[in-house]
């Protein structure tokens, strides 16, 4: 849970510099350095998400099968 909430303060971080930039119009090294993380972001969060989605997966089947 830590990791999601992790991942979703960096993507908006992320998401602020690259808004930031977005209004000066100037494309930097900087620029890519925050996609880059931002892609890093999202990444983690899906794989935080498929994790938690597979450790709550034997109490669903479980429930499932009552």
């Amino acid at each position: 849970m830590k990791s999601i909430i992790f991942a979703v303060c960096i993507v908006m971080l992320a998401g602020m510099f690259v808004s930031i930039n977005a209004e000066y119009g100037q494309e930097s090294e900087y620029d890519t350095l925050t996609s880059k993380l931002l892609s890093k972001a999202l990444a983690q969060k899906r794989n935080a998400e498929l994790i938690n989605s597979l450790l709550n997966l034997p109490q669903k089947l479980q429930e499932a099968g009552k």
